[in-house]
């Protein structure tokens, strides 16, 4: 626990610290007012109390603002206690160049590449199927095997493909598991009906 340090005529209290090795163990009301508790009274500690300081860091825009020296010290002389606010200061033009980039994330990292989409199907023994059957459809479907950040596993088109294929829901999820599961293992006994 922290105290501060007050003088008791003015109210004006220190930032907060540990308490002096000499009151340690002393209750709360004692160290409120050292003068009327300890007779006699060593010079040190004669027109001072020690009371409970509450250290409060208000949330920062760590991009923007970081803390800074000190605190903003409030005494409460009813409760007899302290309530130390730490200061909060913008960083310098310098200082905001030298944080790292924010990495973005990257909305297509799910887009699983035709190619492995593909060796899916090729492993599942359906590409041909699959190539039969998107020669039939609408170049739209088509185009989404060839666009360059890969297949969308929400696109439309394509699960009205595997809707008009009848491909299972397991086999779909095989299909369009996330591109970081490479091809996957077909599981033993194979998808069921």
């Amino acid at each position: 626990m922290f105290y501060s340090r007050i003088t008791l005529s003015t109210l004006v209290a220190l930032q907060p610290e540990a308490l002096p090795a000499a009151l340690v163990g002393l209750d709360n009301a004692t160290l409120a007012d050292l003068p009327a508790a300890l007779d006699p009274v060593p010079a040190e500690f004669d027109g001072v109390g020690y009371w409970p300081a509450a250290i409060v860091y208000l949330p920062i825009d760590g991009r923007l603002q970081t803390v800074g020296d000190g605190f903003d010290i409030v005494a409460d002389g009813a409760r007899k206690t302290i309530t130390a606010t730490a200061r909060i200061r913008d960083l310098t033009p310098d200082e905001i160049a030298a944080l790292p980039p924010v990495p973005m994330p990257d909305p297509y990292a799910h887009f699983i590449p035709a190619a492995l989409f593909r060796q899916r199907a090729e492993k599942m023994g359906i590409w041909e199927d699959l190539a039969t059957f998107l020669a039939q459809s609408p170049p739209l479907w088509m185009k989404v095997l060839t666009l360059e950040r890969g297949l969308d596993p929400e696109f439309p088109d394509l699960i009205a493909g595997f809707d008009q294929m009848n491909i299972p829901q397991p086999v779909r999820a095989f299909l369009l598991a996330h591109p970081s599961e490479g091809v996957p293992d077909i599981p033993e006994g194979g998808f069921g009906d």
